[in-house]
């Protein structure tokens, strides 16, 4: 073997695989600060550590690095809750952890989520990371639901859960970019009353039989 490897890797495709890394994390700190509008490419490689030429060699521009933050970020987001749903064995407790955690989620991180959002909103025909994000929760949703329940779910059930996530969003959405009140994203009183709504959503949904 004429190079060394790394987990599998060539030392070299290692190392840059690092450095890709150490740029977005960089990328995510100053996100959570200000718009990457607002930030330099060379404050991006200092905050890094790495040097200018290694961001150009990685990214073709800074709108193609803010999406690979918002990827990773939101990555993160989805890996925890399929820890979630691990934990749950009662559909209607796994609601309640979903909604709390979406909307701390967005709360924690919300210069992200609010990047996320807005991006989707520009482009409203692209496939950006926030529409693959609320797939990905309705989605893993309603499989663990079949697997709870045993069950296939009806259309009406399948319909009901959709529109309570639709709902979640919209709530979270609002919050967080329009700011309306009376509540906040960050107020207790804000995320108990969404968790309760969802969470009753949910239920609704099944102790009505699912019917038309």
């Amino acid at each position: 073997m004429s190079e060394m490897q790394v987990h599998g890797l060539p030392t070299q495709q290692e190392r840059s695989r690092r450095t890709r890394d150490s740029l977005v994390k960089a990328g995510r700190r100053l996100l959570q600060e200000r718009p990457l509008t607002e930030v330099s490419i060379a404050e991006i490689a200092r905050e890094a550590g790495v040097a200018t030429g290694s961001f150009y060699r990685r990214f073709a521009d800074k709108d193609t690095f803010e999406l690979a933050v918002l990827e990773e970020a939101l990555r993160q987001g989805r890996e925890l809750i399929l820890a979630v749903y691990e934990k749950h064995t009662d559909l209607f407790s796994l609601s309640t952890e979903v909604a709390r955690l979406t909307i701390n989620r967005h709360r924690e991180f919300a210069p992200i989520y609010r990047a996320a959002i807005l991006r989707a909103y520009q482009n409203p025909g692209m496939d950006t990371p926030a529409r693959r994000h609320g797939r990905f929760l309705i989605t893993t949703f309603l499989d663990r639901a079949k697997i709870l329940l045993g069950r296939d779910l009806t259309e009406s059930e399948h319909r009901r859960i959709t529109m309570s996530f639709q709902i979640l969003f919209g709530a979270v959405i609002n919050a967080l970019l329009g700011r309306p009140g009376p509540y906040m994203i960050e107020d207790k009183e804000f995320i108990d009353e969404v968790t309760r709504v969802f969470s009753n959503n949910i239920r609704s949904a099944f102790e009505e039989g699912g019917e038309d």
